[in-house]
């Protein structure tokens, strides 16, 4: 078909660095296809369906002696042992294990520039910007209410259709960032910010590759993530805990996970599954404080004796 012959073309001209104004140039006066009969509409449609080739670039080669070697110090932490900068993190728990409450704390405390549950040093009070996409305002409001988010440094995101696997969204939110001094994005949750097959490992990569735009520029990213429904508390393989294909895990830089001892108990577990920057730590308890409706709060409840979960 006359169709399918412009698909061909475009696809073709496409491997060879053409972008896509030049295809549809291109294709509006092919001999074979639609030619001058192509509306916009058709063109947009036809090309909508092609992947633009990358740049071709040089392949740039260095010494291992040229490559700066240093130990980590402070100033390679947005939260010293735990969150590192510019890095790729996920958070992970079944429902009701206050991921998103631990989440927003976090968000504090690195805004405020006060110590992670009075124990992890945080050098210098940034810019944080929560992207809420799964949350109506009310319960954000509420939040805020409950966990003091009052800093001048937090930043918002909400009630708003966001899918962090577009380019143009990547490119928003790096402005954004630039202008606020953000060091840190958080995104509740993960699938509800794009539209990929999250079991698809060819599909899931693709917003990976986004986010690492975000990590180049010096920007922290974690993300919420759910378990799979056959990881219980604290018996199933954490690093096979993550919903989704097995790129997820092997795309992040970190990964931990959050589970509470009890369906309405007070603590919760934070497990370090994976790290690429120093080793794994133990696991440790997180008391949760606070009446629950009006105020909430977290403290660090000691290093728990169930031991590390197994991998």
């Amino acid at each position: 078909s006359r169709s399918g012959y412009d698909m061909a073309i475009a696809q073709r001209l496409s491997g060879h660095g053409f972008d896509k104004l030049e295809i549809g140039q291109l294709l509006r006066v092919a001999p074979s296809g639609k030619g001058d009969e192509a509306t916009i509409s058709y063109l947009e449609h036809t090309l909508g369906k092609i992947s633009e080739s990358p740049v071709k670039r040089k392949i740039n080669v260095m010494r291992f002696s040229d490559i700066e070697a240093k130990e980590l110090t402070i100033d390679d932490w947005l939260v010293e042992g735990i969150i590192p900068k510019a890095s790729l993190i996920a958070l992970s728990g079944q429902h009701m294990s206050y991921k998103s409450y631990i989440s927003l704390y976090l968000a504090r405390c690195i805004a405020n520039g006060e110590d992670f549950l009075g124990t992890y040093k945080v050098k210098d009070a940034s810019g944080v910007l929560v992207i809420d996409v799964e949350n109506p305002k009310r319960l954000i409001g509420l939040r805020r209410l409950q966990l003091n988010l009052d800093s001048q440094n937090l930043f918002s995101v909400h009630e708003q259709e966001i899918k962090i696997d577009s380019a143009s969204t990547i490119k928003n939110i790096l402005e954004i960032c630039e202008e606020h001094g953000i060091k840190l994005v958080i995104l509740d949750s993960f699938v509800r910010l794009h539209d990929k097959k999250e079991d698809a490992s060819w599909e899931i990569k693709n917003v990976f590759t986004e986010l690492r735009k975000l990590t180049a520029q010096g920007i922290c990213v974690l993300f919420l993530h759910h378990h799979r429904k056959e990881s219980g508390k604290g018996k199933s393989n954490m690093s096979n805990s993550l919903r989704g294909s097995s790129d997820i895990s092997a795309a992040v830089d970190a990964h931990f996970a959050l589970n509470r001892l009890e369906d309405k108990g007070r603590e919760i577990i934070l497990y370090s599954v994976k790290s690429r920057f120093v080793e794994e730590f133990n696991p440790f308890k997180i008391n949760i404080e606070g009446d629950g409706k009006t105020t909430i709060g977290f403290n660090h409840g000691g290093e728990y004796k169930g031991g590390r979960s197994p991998k």
